[in-house]
């Protein structure tokens, strides 16, 4: 599997944004999965630590540092930030957005209590090898939900490491390469991977993240934040 992720992560090394699988998260839908998994797995998150290892233009290290205690954000790539989400990160008492740092070959000390992240998706098997040995509490990966299928998946993960949980999207999360579209759509369905390692092998449960998230938490703030009112 080493081997394997090297010879993929060689073939994204370029360095633009096209190369490295930069899918922006919609901001909606990670404070839909922060609600989830603050009423059904840790009611503490106030009190935690997070890290954002693939956190490109903050599209997910923002709605996370609206909950966490700390954030920390980095990518393999030094994506730009606008002044707006810098001070906006900034402003929660976070830490700013790290420099180009390769997940997989680093640490963070002390640990961080989650990691959660929309990882490549061609790397996401080796961010959820790496996430066990580097999150103290938990942590989650947003996936296509096809990622649960695959025979080599599932004798590199989820054999011996299934999730805890498995939450789905009832509607769709669109996203777009290269850059957030607010009013997008998709055909590809989303699905929130979540480890909680203090219950690993206990088995998976499975449910629903329930339709109308979107329009719960969008907040027409974000379009200007990141997109400059350009929606």
């Amino acid at each position: 599997m080493t081997a394997n992720r090297y010879a993929l992560r060689a073939s994204r090394e370029p360095g633009s944004r096209d190369d490295l699988d930069f899918f922006p998260t919609p901001p909606w839908a990670t404070r839909a999965f922060l609600e989830k998994l603050e009423r059904e797995v840790d009611a503490s998150i106030p009190n935690r630590t997070a890290w954002e290892p693939a956190c490109g233009q903050g599209h997910m290290a923002i709605p996370l540092a609206e909950r966490f205690r700390t954030v920390s954000a980095s990518d393999i790539m030094q994506h730009v930030w606008t002044p707006g989400t810098q001070a906006t990160f900034k402003s929660y008492g976070s830490w700013p957005p790290g420099p180009s740092i390769d997940f997989l070959d680093m640490r963070m000390s002390p640990a961080p209590d989650w990691i959660i992240t929309n990882p490549p998706f061609n790397l996401a098997a080796d961010f959820a090898v790496a996430c066990r040995s580097r999150a103290s509490i938990g942590f989650a990966l947003l996936v296509r939900s096809v990622w649960a299928e695959s025979i080599g998946r599932y004798d590199a993960i989820f054999r011996e490491m299934p999730p805890t949980h498995i939450w789905q999207f009832a509607e769709r999360v669109p996203m777009a390469k290269g850059r957030w579209i607010p009013a997008g759509s998709t055909a590809t369905a989303y699905s929130w991977f979540v480890w909680d390692v203090r219950k690993i092998g206990s088995g998976t449960e499975f449910g629903w993240i329930p339709p109308g998230q979107r329009a719960l938490y969008h907040r027409e703030s974000d379009v200007d934040l990141f997109n400059g009112g350009d929606a």
